[in-house]
């Protein structure tokens, strides 16, 4: 229900597991195991969580921006949208710089327009600062204010 809204929190820097073939009982058990807060729009999952004080918050706004809004209001956190320090969306996993002259999945444009590229060390996925990337540091000033209210 929430891989939009997981993929995003990865971007802004947030070790998030996301796997929409986890039943309930397997999310709570990961919560509890590794001390994660779960993050569910499901009450009574919410319920269940919080019955066994695990850290838990029930996901509320009809969009993106509201729903992070509301994460980041309700955990006290901030987004941070820095590639050095962001996850992959994809996999979850850490990114690295990448040397530009050794990237090969790239689409020419790009290469000739960015100078600046990053690589997930799980999953190989290329990333770069483009328009995506901009969208996402609008979204955070937009989610930081909602946040603040």
């Amino acid at each position: 229900m929430l891989g939009s809204l997981a993929r995003k929190l990865r971007m802004y820097s947030f070790d998030t597991i996301y796997d929409a073939k986890l039943n309930d009982a397997e999310l709570i058990k990961i919560a509890e195991s590794q001390n994660r807060t779960l993050l569910t729009s499901d009450r009574e999952l919410f319920l269940r969580a919080t019955n066994k004080s695990i850290s838990a918050v029930l996901i509320v706004g009809d969009n993106d921006a509201a729903r992070l809004a509301y994460v980041f209001s309700s955990l006290q956190i901030a987004a941070d949208l820095n590639p050095e320090k962001s996850r992959c969306p994809v996999c979850n996993g850490l990114l690295e710089g990448a040397i530009k002259s050794s990237l090969t999945n790239v689409p020419k444009t790009v290469l000739e327009r960015q100078e600046r590229f990053y690589v997930c060390k799980s999953c190989g996925k290329v990333y770069w600062r483009g328009s995506h990337w901009q969208r996402m540091k609008s979204m955070a000033n937009i989610v930081e204010k909602m946040a603040q209210t």
